[in-house]
């Protein structure tokens, strides 16, 4: 017997909300919006006044997808925005996983221009034939999950290391699929408001850092000096910098020094020199043009020190999340909150799925090769028939590349 995709999920999602709870803190002051299948917000506006409600809801209408506010309102389900009545709101920053530019999405993502059809491996968002919007397959390897993992892991730090934030206060989830959701939830941020919110994601995302501003300043002998604090994120870069002279090896060394082959030698072969100058918060001189030099320099450690934060996600107070413990039907895996010393530890097709065994047999779409769960899956070519592990096939019929479940 077959099955479409859309009636194969929605009678998982049923089975798995029959036999787990969802709880969610402070429901009664919450937004929540949910989904259909192929479309994640289809209704907003929509309260529960306790967990019981919301899990008989969950239970009878088995939603593709559960989201629900960083804010706190008086009235949640009142409409317009400013009749809900704002109390207050966490603070959430977003990593998902299409937002960085990981090698993988050449080998298993592909876009398709919406005018003449070009088409090709990767991430391209204007077409070079004909400059026209494309559209992009997109697949979550493990590859692009350790991508958001470190991500995550630096701004976790980050809010300890350079804002006190203590560990209570972090909480970490997996998304479900792509990414990860750090939630601040503070008396701290409770009040911030939109301007104060993109100041803070600015901090991490590293727009309209300043170098001068920060206490790099031209010197007289035509190089850069720091003069700025012995804390803060000018202290911050000038350590990044000895470290990175002091660890990185030729080819990280000619990212950062943008291929001055002559410089690069000169760095390599008296890196001792180099480093304790730096110490002294001096940038020594390497060339003729060394201001531009250093400058190039800390620019391009800059690059490797942004965050590929959702800045929209951050800064919108009214911003829907996704929900703990509830299915995400775009992969078939659970949000899942996390400890920061599980990260790395964490593997989404068995730590956030609800499946522990048998397999599945489907009729595929084309689908590339995929790392999932450690095993090398694909390619397939269209109209193939195959018998997955249970999670790795409910992942392949939630991304809309199979035909038919065979049951």
């Amino acid at each position: 017997m077959k099955i479409t995709p859309e009636i194969f999920l929605k009678s998982k999602i049923k089975e798995y909300y029959k036999s787990n709870r969802v709880e969610i803190k402070d429901i009664e002051k919450r937004e929540f919006g949910y989904g259909t299948y192929g479309k994640k917000i289809a209704n907003r506006h929509v309260e529960f006044r306790n967990n019981d409600e919301l899990n008989w809801f969950l239970q009878n209408e088995a939603p593709f997808y559960l989201s629900y506010s960083v804010a706190y309102y008086e009235l949640p389900g009142a409409k317009p925005m400013q009749a809900k009545r704002l109390l207050g709101g966490d603070m959430i920053f977003e990593f998902d996983s299409d937002d960085i530019p990981t090698d993988c999405k050449k080998v298993h993502d592909t876009w398709q221009c919406t005018k003449c059809g070009e088409n090709g491996k990767g991430y391209v968002e204007k077409c070079p034939n004909c400059n026209a919007n494309t559209k992009t397959e997109e697949f979550v390897c493990d590859y692009c999950i350790d991508a958001t993992k470190k991500q995550t892991k630096k701004i976790y730090n980050a809010l300890i290391d350079d804002f006190d934030f203590s560990s209570k206060e972090i909480k970490i989830m997996y998304s479900g699929h792509k990414g990860f959701h750090i939630k601040i939830i503070s008396p701290e941020v409770y009040d911030l408001k939109q301007n104060q919110r993109t100041e803070l994601m600015n901090y991490f995302s590293e727009d309209g850092l300043n170098f001068r501003a920060l206490g790099f300043v031209e010197d007289e002998k035509g190089s850069i000096k720091y003069i700025g604090k012995n804390f803060g994120k000018g202290q911050k870069y000038l350590n990044y910098a000895i470290t990175a002279i002091q660890n990185y090896d030729l080819p990280e060394l000619t990212l950062l020094f943008d291929s001055y082959t002559r410089t690069i030698k000169k760095v390599a072969n008296c890196k001792a020199e180099v480093v304790a100058e730096l110490q002294r918060g001096i940038f020594p001189k390497l060339k003729e043009d060394s201001v531009s030099l250093w400058y190039n320099f800390l620019d391009n450690l800059k690059q490797q020190q942004k965050l590929m934060i959702d800045k929209q996600t951050t800064i919108d107070i009214h911003k829907i999340v996704r929900a703990e413990n509830t299915i995400h039907a775009g992969a078939m895996l659970l949000s899942k909150v996390i400890e920061i010393d599980s990260i790395d530890a964490f593997n989404p097709f068995i730590d956030a799925s609800p499946y522990s065994s048998g397999t599945l047999r489907i009729h595929l779409k084309k689908v590339p090769k995929l790392l999932l769960n450690g095993s090398i899956y694909g390619p397939y070519s269209e109209g193939e028939e195959v018998e997955l592990p249970y999670n790795i096939g409910a992942y392949f019929v939630a991304k809309g590349v199979t035909n038919d479940i065979i049951i």
